[in-house]
Parts: C-alpha cells; sequence; structure tokens
C-alpha cells in the first residue's frame, strides 16, 4: 500500500517499485539533503530532482529541505521525532554528583577546534564526544571521546548534561538543512542550551551562537549556555516517530 525510501541509495530503487506496486502510494522521507554528504555520487543528485515530482509525497525535516523542492505540492515539512519513552525511562546520571558537563553526539562534520576553545576556557565543565574517535590535535584534560556507542548507551550522556553542542565545521555546501536534526530535536527534548556555530540560524530560543576559529567568541557562547540553563518547555517542540508517521500517512 505505502513504500517510504530513505534519502539515500534507495532512490535507485524507485523506479522498479513503481513497476511491481504502481497501486502504491510511494513517499520520499528526505532526512538528510544528499547534497552534503561525501558519498553522494553526482548522478544519484540528479536522479534525486528526476523522479522528485512522481512521488505521492515528499516528508522534509526542515523548511530548508522543503525549498530543494520548491513548486511540487507535495512537499510537507514535518520534523524528526523520537521514541520518547526511552528518553523518559532513563534516570540514572553517568555523571558525578556537583560537576558541569557538556555533550556532543554525532559523527559528521565535527568542529574540535570549537570544543577544545570552550573546554580550555572552562577546565571546570567536563565535555563529552559521543561518536568520535579522538582527534589529532592533542585534546584538554577535561575532554572525553568514547567513539561510538549503542545508542540507548548515549542517552544518559544528553539527558543529565548542562548543554548540547552542535559544533559543527562548514562545509563547502550549503548545511541550512541542520538546523532540525534528530541531534537538535534530542537535545530539545531534554531541555538543554544548545552551542553551534553563527553561520546556522537554528531559528529557536535558547541557542547561543560562536564565530569559527574565534576562541573568545567560543568561551562566551559556552558561558552564556551554561548562564541560561535547562528549560523543560523546550521539549514541546518535539513529536514522537508514532505522531510524525501517522502525519505522514494522513498527508497522502
Amino acid at each position: 500500500d505505502v513504500i517510504v525510501y530513505e534519502s539515500n541509495a534507495a532512490l535507485y530503487l524507485v523506479q522498479l517499485c513503481r513497476t511491481l506496486a504502481p497501486q502504491a502510494r510511494h513517499i520520499y522521507r528526505v532526512s538528510d539533503d544528499i547534497c552534503t554528504m561525501r558519498s553522494t555520487p553526482n548522478c544519484m543528485v540528479a536522479l534525486e530532482q528526476k523522479i522528485a515530482p512522481a512521488f505521492s509525497l515528499i516528508s522534509v525535516p526542515c523548511t530548508a529541505l522543503a525549498q530543494k523542492f520548491s513548486g511540487l505540492p507535495t512537499v510537507r515539512v514535518q520534523t524528526h521525532g523520537l521514541t520518547k519513552e526511552i528518553f523518559d525511562a532513563c534516570t540514572v546520571s553517568p555523571f558525578a554528583t556537583d560537576t558541569v558537563n557538556a555533550v556532543f553526539s554525532g559523527l559528521g562534520f565535527y568542529d574540535a577546534q570549537a570544543v577544545h576553545s570552550m573546554a580550555a576556557s572552562q577546565p571546570q565543565v567536563d565535555f563529552h564526544i559521543l561518536g568520535i574517535s579522538r582527534p589529532q590535535q592533542e585534546p584538554p584534560a577535561n575532554v572525553k571521546y568514547y567513539g561510538e556507542l549503542p545508542f540507548s548507551q548515549t542517552i544518559p550522556y544528553i539527558k543529565f548534561s548542562h548543554c548540547g553542542l552542535y559544533t559543527l565545521r562548514q562545509s563547502s555546501r550549503p548545511m541550512q538543512a541542520y538546523t532540525d536534526s534528530l541531534k537538535i530535536m534530542q537535545y530539545r527534548y531534554c531541555g538543554l542550551p544548545i552551542i553551534a556555530p553563527s553561520f546556522l540560524d537554528l531559528h529557536r530560543e535558547g541557542i547561543f551562537y560562536y564565530t569559527p576559529a574565534n576562541a573568545e567568541s567560543c568561551a562566551d557562547a559556552l558561558k552564556m549556555a551554561l548562564e541560561n540553563g535547562c528549560h523543560a518547555e523546550y521539549a514541546q517542540e518535539v513529536h514522537s516517530w508514532d505522531e510524525v508517521s501517522r502525519s505522514i500517512l494522513d498527508a497522502t
């Protein structure tokens, strides 16, 4: 009845699936902008634009990605969701009592220079970098790299941190599609203030920007984020995956 394609090599199967199931609704869920992914061949970028008009629905998580398909009436902005029950069930902090903690969770475009500048400015704050292996440059003593972890193990570090790091390096291609990433939704559901580079506009309260490669700006952003503190009301913008999937099906 319904076939959903992710924004990856699944695009090469669209024509085959349409032939096998012409009666189905064919939905494109654009979780990521394939133009910013290093592994995307140019032919996939061209294919995406070619087949886009024939989808029953193009579901995108942010306005920037909707603009990529401007002019098509089937585009809907439907933000990423969370399995809220997993976060709600997490009750044990991984941190020592009376410590101040910042967390980064992810793999792509990590800006080690910005994080290390922040850590050097406030050595009493502990930085937990999830997903990234130790960088070539020697980190300050208060920065710990964990490498890749099972998703369930990342949740306590996010939930009980004092701020979320969205410290991304700028790509040669536009990155505004990163404004509503899954990482942002995780941070918001946990009420964290977020530190982000100035070239991204996250269009929310509780976001503190820094200028890349500017140590003073990095330090100021960290200071303001910690002073702002966590706010439970940030979670109100976050939907469950059940709600997101229902909105996708109801839109077609």
